[in-house]
């Protein structure tokens, strides 16, 4: 199905310019990429609305999002077994949310040392080029450094604010995509 609509879009793409073989694929990569994130978002926003959710999830896809685009996590074949895989998360998420009790300072605690790891974890991301972002782009790494330190913020805003149910969802969020780059590090070291 997601292959339908790429290749729809692609076709109306190349009515109105040609694309060289290196440009289709690049189109159909971000095409795909795209519907399958969109897909993602409305399967999570759905859910929420059905759930009555919605500041948890809003919290969920923000943390969710950056903090995969900063350190990574299990990288799949197919992108339908990682949408799936990902609504999987998002479902956990707040299945933790709903189910475990953590008072306010504990969980500001946790999230703090999520965010030391989640900062660990991002100096030590591989470019294609094997270089270590920490070493070739200063200018990623202070800019991780400040998207943490404006969590920290929002974080401690929270905690002040004793809006725990947000809390617990980017404690768990954090948790989760940590839990999910070891798995990663895991498999690729035995698979390779």
């Amino acid at each position: 199905m997601i292959e339908k609509i790429v290749v729809s879009i692609l076709e109306r793409i190349m009515n109105e310019r040609t694309l060289s073989d290196d440009e289709y694929i690049v189109y159909n990569y971000g095409l795909t990429s795209g519907v399958e994130i969109l897909i993602w978002y409305l399967m999570c926003i759905a859910t929420a609305l059905f759930l009555q959710m919605i500041p948890e999830t809003v919290a969920f896809l923000l943390i969710f999002t950056t903090t995969r685009s900063l350190i990574g996590g299990i990288h799949l074949k197919r992108y339908g077994t990682c949408v799936i895989l990902s609504y999987f998360t998002f479902l956990l998420v707040v299945f933790l949310v709903d189910r475990i009790e953590i008072s306010s300072l504990q969980t500001t605690y946790y999230i703090t040392i999520a965010l030391i790891i989640v900062i660990r974890q991002s100096c030590n991301i591989e470019c294609k080029h094997h270089m270590r972002i920490g070493d070739s782009s200063p200018k990623n790494f202070l800019k991780t450094v400040l998207c943490l330190d404006v969590w920290e913020i929002i974080v401690t805003f929270l905690s002040l604010t004793k809006s725990i149910i947000i809390l617990k969802t980017i404690l768990w969020t954090l948790v989760i995509v940590c839990i999910s780059k070891y798995i990663e590090k895991a498999k690729n070291h035995f698979c390779n």
